[in-house]
């Protein structure tokens, strides 16, 4: 039987699936490394560094920063950015509470389009956009009382000598997922 791990030369195990790197951004352009050629544009203008050795610190091609330079944004991510004040707008409107699918649901049918939840799964994790998860709200059963005892006291708490009056009150703590009922004397 073959395992699907990999056993490196060092006796190290890589198992079958690679996660994604936790750093990783998300933009709503389409155009890879905007960040770093946004970095070199501004030190280039403020500071006068050469545009060859900023590329080559930030790990691009100069010709890849020239034609961000030019580029200009297409239909696509122009109708992606509209799309995103509307995800925005609304995500502020109900103040966290809609995740992507009611967003989904409530835009195409103001924009009268048929956008797949991934475009605005994609689009709120760009936006960092997260959800408020609304806690479940226990069901509490109103029961009868099985036995009540008779109030013998009837407020008269003054007593004249000690020990001759005995109160109690029993409250019920909550506290992670656990209960602990408290019965003072």
């Amino acid at each position: 039987m073959r395992s699907t791990e990999r056993v490196f030369r060092n006796g190290e195990r890589s198992g079958k699936k690679v996660g994604r790197d936790p750093a990783t951004t998300y933009t709503l352009t389409l155009v890879r490394h905007a960040d770093w050629y946004q970095a070199i544009q501004e030190l280039h203008a403020e500071k006068g560094y050469a545009v060859t050795k900023l590329c080559k610190l930030a790990g691009v091609a100069r010709s890849a920063y020239y034609k961000w330079l030019k580029w200009k944004p297409s239909i696509r991510e122009l109708e992606i950015l509209s799309l995103a004040k509307e995800v925005k707008l609304r995500y502020d409107k109900r103040k966290g509470v809609l995740g992507y699918r009611q967003i989904r649901t409530q835009l195409n049918r103001k924009l009268k389009k048929s956008y797949n939840k991934k475009r605005y799964y994609r689009i709120m994790r760009a936006l960092e956009l997260k959800a408020v998860i609304r806690r479940k709200r226990p069901n509490y059963v109103k029961s009868s009382a099985i036995h009540v005892a008779e109030n013998v006291m009837n407020r008269e708490i003054h007593a004249d000598s000690p020990n001759l009056k005995w109160c109690t009150d029993v409250t019920e703590l909550k506290y992670g997922n656990g209960r602990k009922t408290l019965s003072s004397i």
